[in-house]
C-alpha cells in the first residue's frame, strides 16, 4: 500500500521464461520483475511449475514468488511539526521494507466435455512494516495517533473455479473463495460470469461479484480505539463490510492486420458499478485492446 501523493508515475518492467516438454507434459518458468513509484520500489522473482498428466484432462501446478519492497514513510500533517525542518514539508521519516513471500498450487480437471473445475490453494507470508504510516487513528480520549499493526501476517486463500460450456454461444464461469488470515480477517468471494455469443463477431458478458469479510482484530472505526491498545487501525478497506460489483461487457473480434506486423484480434468495452455496505459507490468503464503478432 502506498500513501497518497499529489502524481505519480509508476514504471514497471517484468521478465518471463517458460519451457516446455511435450513428451513428459512438464513446464518450467521463471520471472523477475521491478517496480518503481513515487514512494515505493519492489523487486521480485519466482519460479513456477506445471505437470500435465498423460490423459491430458489433469494438470497440477506450482508457482512461487518472491517480492522485496522498500517505500518512504510518510506520516500525517499533524506529527509533522515535531520533524527536523528540512522533512516537514513532506513528512518523510525514512524507509522501511516489506517482504512477501507467496506459494501457489493449482489442480485443474477437465471433468465432462462440457465442465472443469479447478481447485486453488495459495499461502501468503509477509513480513516487516505491514501498516500505513499515513492513516491517522483517532482514540477514545481524542487524542491522534499513526495506524500501527504487525510486523507478520499469514495469508491463506481456498478457492475454485468452475466452467460449464451451456451450448455453442454460452459458457457460465464461475469462482468462489475463502480467505483467512492470522490477524483475525475471515472472508467470502463469490463470482459468477456469463459470455454470450452474438455472432461470429460479437459478445456479451453480464457479471457479478459477491464479496463479505469480517474486521481484522485490530479495527476500530475513528474515536473507538483504546488509549493503550499496541495494534489500532481505522482502515475500513480492514473492517467489516460487503460489496457487490456488477456490470457487463461487450467484446468484438475483428482480427484486422496491421502494417503486415500483428494483428487487433479482441476489442472490448466493460461497464461496472460497485457498491461497499460502508457507503463507497463507485462507477468503472474500461476498454481493453488485444493484439497478436505473426
Amino acid at each position: 500500500v502506498c500513501s497518497a501523493s499529489s502524481s505519480d508515475v509508476r514504471f514497471y518492467p517484468s521478465l518471463n521464461y517458460s519451457n516446455e516438454n511435450l513428451k513428459t507434459g512438464l513446464t518450467k518458468g521463471a520471472n523477475l520483475a521491478f517496480s518503481k513509484e513515487y514512494d515505493y520500489t519492489s523487486f521480485g522473482g519466482g519460479l513456477n511449475f506445471n505437470k500435465k498428466f498423460r490423459n491430458q484432462n489433469t494438470e497440477f501446478g506450482v508457482r512461487a514468488n518472491v517480492f522485496l519492497d522498500t517505500y518512504s514513510q510518510i506520516v500525517p500533517t499533524e506529527f509533522r511539526s515535531s520533524l527536523p525542518s528540512r522533512q516537514q514539508k513532506k513528512g518523510e521519516i525514512g524507509n522501511a521494507a516489506r517482504n512477501t513471500f507467496d506459494l501457489s498450487m493449482t489442480l485443474s480437471q477437465i471433468l465432462t466435455k462440457r465442465f472443469q473445475a479447478a481447485l486453488t490453494l495459495d499461502v501468503a507470508y509477509q513480513n516487516g512494516l505491514l501498516s500505513t504510516p499515513f492513516h491517522r487513528v483517532y482514540k477514545t480520549d481524542g487524542s491522534l495517533g499513526r495506524e500501527t499493526l504487525p510486523d507478520k501476517r499469514l495469508k491463506v486463500p481456498i478457492g475454485i473455479r468452475a466452467n460449464y460450456f451451456a451450448g455453442e454461444k454460452m459458457i457460465i464461469r464461475s469462482f468462489y473463495r475463502y480467505y483467512q488470515d492470522d490477524w483475525g480477517m475471515k472472508a467470502h468471494t463469490l463470482q459468477i460470469e456469463v459470455p454470450y455469443r452474438l455472432s461470429s463477431l460479437y459478445s456479451l458478458s453480464p457479471f457479478y461479484r459477491y464479496h463479505t469479510q469480517s474486521a481484522i482484530d485490530y479495527f476500530a472505526p475513528k474515536g473507538e480505539t483504546a488509549i493503550d491498545a499496541k495494534f489500532f487501525s481505522s482502515d475500513f478497506d480492514l473492517s467489516d463490510l460487503s460489496s457487490n460489483f456488477y456490470g457487463i461487457g461487450v467484446r468484438h473480434t475483428p482480427f484486422k492486420t496491421m502494417l503486415n506486423l500483428f494483428a487487433i484480434s479482441q476489442l472490448e468495452l466493460r461497464g461496472a458499478l460497485y457498491h461497499r455496505s460502508d457507503g463507497l459507490n463507485a462507477g468503472i468503464v474500461s476498454f481493453h485492446v488485444q493484439f497478436k503478432g505473426f
